[in-house]
């Protein structure tokens, strides 16, 4: 029984928890989809990976933490897709 206790504290600690930059990654790819955009998965990926917390600073951590909620009130439809790498015309303001 010690040794299942072992494995699964080691499983859990191995799968990572997006921090509030990466879950912006996927509001904007959602807010993206809501407008007429197709994302990629590899897209989502892409930014999660981009915004690794190797890659982030606390301070733009808590930046994103701010508007993560606010995704559709922060950006356009447009400048959402933008900033997915998607090409334009899918669509909204």
């Amino acid at each position: 029984m010690r040794k299942l206790a072992v494995v699964v504290l080691t499983l859990a600690g191995l799968t990572a928890c997006n921090n509030a930059c990466q879950d912006t990654c996927k509001e904007l790819a959602s807010y993206a989809e809501e407008c007429g955009y197709t994302v990629p998965d590899e897209q989502v990926d892409k930014c999660i990976d981009d915004f690794a917390r190797g890659n982030t600073t606390p301070e733009e951590r808590d930046h994103c933490k701010d508007f993560v909620d606010n995704v559709s009130d922060e950006w356009t439809c447009d400048e959402a897709a933008q900033y997915m790498g998607l090409e334009s015309g899918g669509g909204g303001e």
